[in-house]
């Protein structure tokens, strides 16, 4: 057994066929490809919400004292890219939740400076959305807590 057989080999030297292989008739191959799908086709066989294009906007939802005591008022928070706008962030709630939103507050927070000994930084900067749904509509976010 050569080291490098791939190379080796000369142009007139009959290959052999693997022994495992079935031997299959080309008609039943060509009947067996079926087309690639487009990604929209894709995305509507996902149900799940996990997979929705919009949850690449929407980071987590806030879970804090202030936005739990706004939950009865029909106001959720949520963490967003920051590069997201109120027109996205309302399209993408509205999609993911099923739920009508009226109104969109966008909040930016600055990352804090932080040191670690001698050493000094600054958090991530983020943004943060309060949305106010229509009146009635809820998003349960705290289903499996």
């Amino acid at each position: 057994m050569k080291l490098f057989d791939r190379w080796s080999r000369k142009k007139g030297t009959p290959q052999k066929a693997p022994a495992i292989a079935p031997v299959v008739e080309q008609s039943k191959i060509e009947s067996e490809v079926k087309p690639e799908k487009t990604v929209t086709e894709v995305m509507d066989e996902v149900k799940t919400k996990k997979h929705h294009p919009a949850n690449r906007l929407l980071i987590k939802p806030l879970v804090t004292e202030k936005i739990t005591y706004l939950q009865g008022d029909g106001k959720y928070g949520f963490e967003v890219r920051i590069e997201s706008n109120k027109q996205e962030v309302k399209k993408a709630i509205e999609a993911i939740y099923g739920v009508h939103v009226v109104k969109v507050h966008m909040i930016n927070c600055l990352g804090k400076e932080v040191r670690y000994g001698r050493m000094s930084g600054r958090r991530k900067d983020r943004k943060k959305a309060i949305i106010t749904l229509k009146k009635g509509e809820r998003i349960e976010l705290h289903k499996n807590v």
